[in-house]
Formats: C-alpha cells, sequence, structure tokens
C-alpha cells in the first residue's frame, strides 16, 4: 500500500494497490496558491520516483503564470485562453530517487539527482515542478555530481538559460558584450559571457541585484535609473557592441540594443514573447548585417555542460538565492513574488521542513 508523504517520512513508500499520495503548491486561481494533497499516477517502467528536497522558483514565468498572463513553454497566451487552473507551477527541483522503474539504467535509490517537471495527477495541468514526490521519465533526471550542495542545482534550468544566451554569440578574450537585464538569468548569461573571455557590462534597475552578479576584469554593471545609458554604453564600448544579450525583449528595448550594435553583431533576444506586444522592425536588423539568435528551452547536454560549471563554481548560485522557506512558508514565497516587497533573486522551497 502506498503511504502519503508526511513530517518525518524522508522517502515515499510505493507499493502496488493505490495511486501514490503527494503533495503540490498549486495555482488554484490567478494570484492564489494552495497546498494540496496529490494522488499521482503509478510509475512506469521508465519512471524515476524522486522524493523532492528543494525547489527553486522561477521568479518571471512563474509570477505571469500565476497572474494567468500567459502558458508555460514559448507560446504565447491570450485573454480568451487563460492558462488552465489549478495548476501545478515551477519546473525545477532535486531530491533524491526513492524508486526506479525496472527499464531506467545509471540510477539507483539514493542517488541525489535534479529533475524538472513531474506528474500531477490533474487532468487540465498534468506535469509540474512543485510537488513531492515528483514522479517523470529517465529523460528529465539527472544525477548529481558528488559534493556538491544539491539546493545549488535547484534552480539548473534557470541557470542553464543564462549558459544557453552566453554560449550562442561567438566571443574570444576582450569581447565586449552588453547584457540587458540583472535578474538571475541576466547575471548567469554575464558570468558565462566572462568565463569566455568577455568583458560585459549589465545594465539593470536594482542596486542589489547587481550587486549579487561576480564581474572579473573590467566588466561593470550600470544602473540606468540613475546613469545615462547611451552615455555608458559609448563610453564602454565606442562603436558599438558586437555582442548584446537582452534577458528582457519588449519592443522598445529590442530596437535601443540594434542602434546599440556594432556592424556584424550579435543579438541574442532571450526573454518572453507575447504576440503583438514584442514586434520589431526587422529590416533595423539588415544594415548592420545583425544575426539574431533566439535560444530557448533546455537540452540534457546544456543542462550537463551548466551543471558541471555550478559545480566547480565557475557559475555562482549561492550567491544568487537570497531567501529559503520551510514548506509551511511557502505562502510568504509567492506572496513576495507577486508583491514585491523586497528585494529577492533566488527563492527556494525546502519541503523536508514542513
Amino acid at each position: 500500500m502506498r503511504q502519503p508523504i508526511a513530517a518525518g517520512i524522508d522517502t515515499p513508500v510505493c507499493g502496488e494497490e493505490s495511486a501514490v499520495k503527494g503533495q503540490g503548491i498549486v495555482n488554484v486561481e490567478p494570484g492564489k496558491v494552495e497546498l494540496w494533497d496529490l494522488e499521482l499516477p503509478d510509475p512506469g517502467p521508465r519512471d524515476v520516483v524522486v522524493d523532492t528536497r528543494h525547489s527553486m522558483i522561477s521568479p518571471g514565468t512563474e509570477r505571469s503564470v500565476l497572474m494567468g498572463e500567459r502558458l508555460y513553454g514559448r507560446a504565447p497566451g491570450y485573454p480568451t485562453e487563460a492558462p488552465p487552473f489549478p495548476q501545478i507551477g515551477g519546473y525545477q527541483k532535486v531530491g533524491v530517487v526513492a524508486e526506479v522503474g525496472r527499464e531506467v539504467t545509471g540510477l539507483k535509490k539514493g542517488d541525489w539527482v535534479f529533475c524538472r517537471v513531474g506528474a500531477t495527477g490533474l487532468d487540465e495541468f498534468p506535469r509540474g515542478g512543485h510537488l513531492r514526490p515528483s514522479i517523470q521519465g529517465q529523460d528529465q533526471v539527472l544525477k548529481l555530481p558528488p559534493g556538491l550542495d544539491p539546493v545549488l542545482a535547484s534552480g539548473l534550468v534557470l541557470t542553464q538559460v543564462g549558459y544557453n544566451h552566453a554560449s550562442r554569440p561567438p566571443v574570444g578574450p576582450g569581447t565586449k558584450a552588453l547584457v540587458v537585464g540583472d535578474g538571475l538569468v541576466g547575471q548567469w548569461t554575464a558570468e558565462v559571457l566572462q568565463l569566455r573571455g568577455a568583458e560585459v557590462l549589465l545594465a539593470g534597475h536594482h542596486d542589489e541585484r547587481m550587486a549579487c552578479c561576480r564581474l572579473r576584469g573590467e566588466s561593470r554593471c550600470v544602473n540606468t535609473l540613475r546613469e545615462p545609458f547611451e552615455e555608458a554604453a559609448a563610453e564602454f564600448c565606442p562603436g558599438g557592441f558586437p555582442v548584446i544579450v537582452d534577458t528582457l525583449t519588449g519592443t522598445d528595448s529590442l530596437h535601443r540594443d540594434m542602434d546599440l550594435l556594432c556592424h556584424g553583431g550579435h543579438l541574442v533576444a532571450g526573454g518572453f514573447y507575447v504576440r503583438g506586444r514584442n514586434l520589431i522592425d526587422y529590416i533595423k536588423l539588415a544594415p548592420k548585417e545583425t544575426t539574431l539568435h533566439m535560444p530557448g528551452g533546455s537540452q540534457p547536454e546544456r543542462l550537463e555542460a551548466t551543471l558541471a560549471l555550478v559545480a566547480s563554481d565557475q557559475i555562482d548560485v549561492a550567491g544568487k538565492i537570497t531567501h529559503r522557506f520551510a514548506l509551511r512558508d511557502y505562502q510568504k514565497a509567492f506572496g513576495l513574488l507577486l508583491r514585491r516587497s523586497e528585494h529577492f533573486l533566488g527563492m527556494v522551497i525546502d519541503w523536508r521542513q514542513r
């Protein structure tokens, strides 16, 4: 008989008679979350059951989905096509393997792993992140290296987005790069660009956030609310940037990026795109023979490369985790996400503390 997840139980017990019992942080309606008991589907022969220990909130994506502004993924939502509620948000977590299907290879009970989305048991929103346990196929699971603090991998998908952005354009020693946006993705983008040899100007609005960015050499931050942005950009890179990564991708921001590019420059558009609100005049790209990159999603090989950089402390995650919440305080976490009443970057839910 499968037993429910309860305080004091670290590993779910799985048998054969009833659905797996679990819990999830559920978006029940726009702007409202609740902790629900769940009845999860039985794991299959290729599935891995993970006892979730830590999940990281993805601030931009999860806030907009929770508010009913858009669907997950790259596809835009429409006013007549609100995301299905109830839903379980998030897409990244770490935990301990509790059970493996008979066709699973390379993983065993007790392994620490990163995983993305698991089965929710909800008819209209079948996959989600903030739940325990997490049942998913082996392709959604990545074993953690020995000695790594698992919390540092709890936001690996989002860390990998920064890796994606920074890996796409050609960069060499001394390449000048502009990164627009001081959130988690912008900061991790800046750090990977610097690892590749670039000198980075990170443009943002929040001193507290930018203080968390690991800068090397001539790289610097600019608060564009206080300092004229165009002047700072011209001083940092006269003649235009060969690489610009925009993690915001609003229409005005993208058009400004095009003006700041040099001839033959590379523009990486890395935010979320809403039909009708992110329109650009692509003819503006032509005179400078600009290359436009639009990396998104997550791939196993990129997650593995990102994990290696995190494990070797070449990408800083610890310094960007500003809040850790026990599961019982999940309302505080999502309240902060919605109201933005204080500075935050990485927010982690600790599922062991009930």
